[in-house]
């Protein structure tokens, strides 16, 4: 399974474990004008859909979604809505693909011919059962038949249908063991590589070379990297070794090489002892793919890489489409403008590149420079880096440096794919990841950004194609500003989705006073609006405005089993910028606790509510927050103490100096994420 079928999985799973394919939408039935169809679509990894319709019970022990009355409608679970089969069945049997039900004729149910026979037939078992009326149908056992008791049915067929892994997307080391896409890892979390009975071994050291030598020997080594290169045979399983500590003064060049197959890829690394091998490349890229010729199955592992003067371009460039199956491990990159380019073109992207356990660091420029920029992929995998400080020029400072248009990582809107998980992402010049054609992004940590995650966004654009993903399990920490001129701070912004997941997340401590930061924020314009939208379990503590509505922009939400505490006066709980923008978000069982007077804890354009009308009209399930967490106070500098150290400083210079053999678990996105989870655990009652 490459990288792309692994996020369309982990986009399954997500439907599948989480209940969430339930997706209703109002169609009435040709014969019978009493009785209502609810159509439901199922997504499947292929990308085709599943269609059922149910009739709607006519006398619903409770309101069915969407269908709940006054301003606090009972919630709605998101829909997951894949891209339309390329060919509906003609005649009036299938779906329109565009989720209308077909202008409120009923339709005949659609199964595609290669949907997964197990999952089809347990779901046709059910929808037989559920319209003749049979308690059979009774999911959850409440003596009644809803549309409630199909997400326990998808709850209960958690584990028989693909895939059954909850936490897809979340790779245990080694969990991807014979897997082409992805190489199984070592019990060190570490790519396995290993030489191959035909792989030649290349040698290259500038301190004990010399270019006459053989190189095929530690004892013969090359001098230069350009003889090493020479010695390389394309289309086998070649691996070109450095000597660690020596430093090279050249380049790799335009490269040109592939290896043999997923299976056993070139590797181009480091042997002996000690710090990685340095390459200082001057004004040029350290490694450049360019040009029309497919280059796959590659590992750069274990280097350095530097300018050595300037911020040249790019440290490690990659512009063409004709680049697939490529490994970035446990490098150093720093100083260039952009640390990493991987841009493929239109109709011919880059495919399955993994970027894994690097020290990304310090890019920077008069302009627009990126720690990672992305564009035209087809599976990338982001997993595990330390993302330090790019977008910006540390020793000219935030207001003579910072931008908006600068990150620590920038994912364009055609990076399919997208795999972001266990980074820790710090100091950007502005987002710490735009990640504008979605994705997951997972169990990262992210600190002292501007603007921590940017999930979609497509402009002004009408056209443009909604975004599907998951934000779970981040920890964000200090939003601050991008200067003194640009006052941001925010932590999560949503723009124009299809589907997405915002859970679980931890929101704690804008450090940027005054400040507008949001803790999550409904953004972008009308044209291209957020829809499907589950917010829920996020813990945001003392975050400016926990969570906004900025505009006419959410179509379709839930917010719920969050908890917002601001000890804070300044800014309300909750804001809807137009109160008529109140009924798109379904509000339910949320805790709330201000600084402010109780008068002040919601606004609704000019409006502004206290908790008891706010559970009146919006919130049914309300509660003020009555608990406490076991150490809300934590921070990095905490952290860094619970380790002997004296602070955040010196834990970020020992992050930046991690490699592989000296590579410290405690100073990884896991452990600072588990330290945290323990500060919030709740203790006592709610």
């Amino acid at each position: 399974m490459n990288l792309t079928g692994k996020w369309r999985s982990a986009t399954y799973a997500l439907a599948i474990c989480s209940g969430t394919l339930v997706a209703p939408a109002a169609a009435q039935s040709g014969g019978d004008d009493d009785v209502q169809m609810q159509k439901i679509v199922i997504a499947l990894p292929n990308g085709k859909r599943i269609v059922r319709y149910v009739p709607r019970p006519k006398k619903a022990s409770v309101p069915l979604p969407g269908t709940g009355s006054g301003s606090n409608p009972t919630p709605t679970p998101p829909k997951v809505t894949p891209p339309p089969p390329p060919n509906p069945p003609s005649g009036g049997g299938g779906d329109s693909g565009d989720g209308s039900g077909g202008g409120g004729q009923n339709k005949d149910d659609f199964t595609p011919p290669d949907a997964p026979d197990d999952l089809a037939r347990q779901i046709a078992q059910w929808l037989e059962w559920y319209r003749a009326g049979d308690m059979r149908a009774d999911e959850n056992g409440d003596g009644k038949l809803n549309i409630a008791d199909y997400t326990d049915l998808v709850s209960r067929l958690r584990g028989t249908t693909p895939p059954t892994d909850p936490g897809a997307g979340q790779d245990a080391p080694g969990d991807d063991a014979g897997d082409p896409g992805t190489p199984p890892t070592d019990e060190s979390g570490w790519t396995d590589l290993a030489p191959s009975p035909g792989s030649r071994v290349i040698y290259v050291s500038n301190s004990r070379g010399n270019d006459s030598n053989d190189g095929l020997s530690e004892q013969t080594p090359v001098r230069s990297i350009s003889r090493g290169i020479s010695k390389l045979r394309d289309g086998h399983p070649d691996w070109l070794l450095l000597r660690r500590g020596d430093t090279f003064t050249e380049t790799f060049g335009r490269f040109a090489f592939s290896g043999k197959s997923e299976s056993e890829p070139m590797v181009i690394s480091a042997y002996g002892e000690g710090p990685r091998p340095k390459i200082i490349s001057g004004a040029s890229p350290a490694v450049n793919f360019a040009g029309s010729d497919m280059r796959q199955h590659l590992a750069f592992v274990s280097l350095e890489f530097r300018p050595g003067t300037g911020h040249p371009a790019a440290g490690f460039r990659i512009v063409t489409g004709a680049v697939e199956d490529l490994l970035i491990e446990d490098c150093f990159i720093k100083d260039y403008k952009d640390n990493i380019v991987v841009q493929g073109e239109l109709g011919d992207t880059i495919k399955n590149v993994r970027i894994r356990r690097n020290l990304i660091l310090d890019a920077r420029g008069n302009t627009h420079a990126q720690g990672i920029y992305a564009s035209h992929t087809d599976g990338l995998l982001v997993e595990g880096n330390i993302i330090d400080r790019n977008g910006w020029d540390y020793e000219r400072g935030r207001d003579a440096s910072a931008t908006i248009f600068a990150h620590n990582c920038y994912m364009q809107r055609t990076a399919a794919g997208l795999v972001f998980k266990d980074n820790i992402v710090m100091r950007g010049g502005s987002h710490g990841i735009q990640a504008r054609h979605g994705g997951i992004i997972e169990d990262n940590i992210f600190f002292r950004n501007p603007m921590s995650i940017m999930f979609g966004n497509e402009g002004n654009k009408a056209t443009a194609v909604p975004v599907e993903g998951t934000v779970k399990r981040n920890v964000i920490l200090e939003g601050t500003d991008i200067s003194s001129d640009l006052i941001r701070g925010d932590a999560i912004i949503l723009q124009n989705t299809a589907s997405v997941e915002v859970t679980d997340n931890i929101i704690s401590h804008n450090i940027n006073e005054p400040s507008s930061a949001y803790g999550i924020s409904i953004d972008g314009p009308t044209t291209a609006p957020v829809r499907n939208a589950l917010i829920a379990d996020n813990i945001i503590s003392n975050w400016d405005l926990p969570f906004r509505v900025h505009g006419h922009n959410a179509e379709s939400a839930v917010f719920r089993d969050n908890v917002l505490y601001d000890s804070d006066d300044n800014k309300p709980l909750i804001k809807h910028r137009y109160r008529d923008t109140v009924g798109a978000v379904t509000y339910l069982n949320n805790h709330y606790l201000s600084g402010r007077d109780n008068g002040q804890w919601f606004t609704l354009g000019s409006t502004q509510l206290d908790l008891q009308d706010w559970q009146q009209d919006y919130d049914g399930r309300a509660q003020e927050w009555n608990g406490a967490f076991a150490d809300e106070n934590r921070s990095l500098d905490t952290y860094a103490q619970s380790l002997g150290m004296s602070g955040v400083d010196e834990l970020i210079q020992a992050m930046r100096a991690m490699r592989k053999g000296a590579w410290d678990e405690r100073l990884t996105a896991g452990a600072i994420e588990a330290y945290f989870r323990e500060g919030f655990e709740v203790v006592g009652s709610r």
